[in-house]
């Protein structure tokens, strides 16, 4: 299965957000075994750097979170074309139809978010982390 971890689900992850961590850390783990194929969008990676960074006051950390993200994970491009798709898109939240326009773009069977009002309407399945741990077995 291939699927777009949303930005809330890393940063469950990177900064161990309880009770959400378990399960975005088994998405997460399998993605970086190759379980699964993993992608994040390219314009998450910045937003996470910045959250991190604010989060752990450390540069440093922030930078070695992303290096190992970016090792774990495929990234999916945002262009002019995922952004036209994006402002096209019955999506309310800009950010999340970037997100899913990215991932259209890289044919995902699913993104995985903690927030599936902000994905309403997207054209790829939502599911939840512990919907894809229980559906993957993991």
């Amino acid at each position: 299965m291939t699927v777009l971890l949303d930005t809330n689900v890393l940063l469950d992850v990177l900064l161990a957000r309880e009770p959400f961590a378990a399960d975005s850390a088994k998405v997460y783990d399998a993605c970086d075994r190759g379980e699964l194929t993993g992608f994040l969008s390219a314009s998450a990676v910045t937003d996470l750097f910045y959250i991190i960074r604010k989060a752990t006051g450390e540069s440093g950390q922030a930078r070695a979170l992303i290096a190992d993200v970016c090792h774990g994970l495929m990234i999916a491009a945002v262009n002019r074309t995922v952004i036209e798709d994006a402002l096209g898109s019955a999506l309310d939240d800009f950010e999340d139809a970037v997100a899913a326009a990215a991932g259209r773009a890289v044919h995902v069977d699913a993104i995985v978010t903690r927030d599936p009002a902000g994905f309403r309407g997207a054209l790829i399945p939502i599911h939840s982390p512990r919907e894809i741990v229980e559906m993957c077995g993991l």
